[in-house]
């Protein structure tokens, strides 16, 4: 186990140097990973009211202690012996990845899972509700059981209707409407009779979606608009027929020489166009 460590605690203690890392989200504390995870998993619905992520991450946690304890438990009743009841490892998977987790954290520097990168945990969790379910089955019987799978199946279900997308993929949410601000210059172009591309603008994190589908242009958008240069983090370039954006305030520094034409539904995302 010592050299297994050795071998691996190095190659962690440089990669938590590097910039991907170092300029990650800072998470302060693993309960706040497991609430992000939980809240991207329900994409943030209020099935419990405002606080459903706070609430659902302490059921899940005080679940998945509540199991663990039963594993120790028959653990130390089979002498520590894992052959009489395979369930015992099964269902130690979680917190045993869970700890080592944090231990990598604590020892090179790394941030805590974001959500996306936690997606492993939920296979544990299954498992973890199924070795539970067969516990209960074994000591209470059918109706206990039902009991307890019936309130989880109706939550998996209710969370399955509410966020199932067949539509459409996409990581970031300021990436949601590209394609809508595409379509938009696209119809303008066609409008005006243009024959130049326009120049679109947009604050520097949101500039990517834009590059990568203007580059690759596999729907025909870069005959409508282009963009400058990539820049980090500044005001409206001054001569951009459009400019992208959240509202707040850097739409208010535009204002004065943009004026805002498209405010994309359910979002604060906004496209303003230079004033003429």
């Amino acid at each position: 186990m010592a050299t297994f460590i050795a071998l691996w605690y190095a190659p962690l203690r440089r990669l938590s140097r590097d910039s991907e890392i170092v300029n990650w989200n800072e998470l302060g504390t693993y309960f706040e990973s497991i609430q992000r995870i939980v809240r991207a998993s329900i994409h943030a619905n209020a099935y419990l009211g405002n606080g459903s992520d706070l609430a659902l991450t302490r059921l899940l946690i005080a679940g998945v202690l509540a199991v663990t304890a039963v594993a120790l438990f028959r653990l130390v009743k089979g002498h520590f012996r894992l052959q009489p009841d395979a369930r015992v490892f099964m269902a130690l998977l979680l917190p045993l990845s869970a700890a080592a987790n944090i231990a990598q954290v604590r020892l090179t520097h790394t941030p805590y899972l974001e959500a996306r990168l936690g997606l492993f945990y939920w296979p544990l969790v299954a498992i973890s509700l199924v070795c539970a379910a067969s516990w209960i089955y074994e000591r209470y019987g059918k109706r206990m059981v039902l009991m307890y799978i019936l309130p989880i199946s109706l939550l998996w279900l209710v969370n399955t209707v509410r966020t199932v997308n067949l539509g459409k993929s996409l990581e970031w949410y300021h990436d949601t409407d590209t394609f809508t601000v595409l379509e938009y210059l696209k119809q303008a172009y066609i409008a005006e009779g243009r024959t130049e591309p326009y120049v679109l603008d947009t604050e520097w994190f949101m500039q990517n979606s834009f590059i990568f589908h203007l580059e690759k242009d596999t729907y025909g958008y870069a005959k409508y608009a282009k963009l400058p240069p990539f820049h980090g983090n500044q005001p409206p370039i001054k001569d951009a027929d459009y400019y992208y954006a959240i509202s707040g305030d850097r739409t208010q520094e535009a204002v004065v020489d943009y004026d805002i034409i498209l405010r994309i539904p359910e979002s604060s995302l906004v496209l303003c166009r230079r004033k003429k």
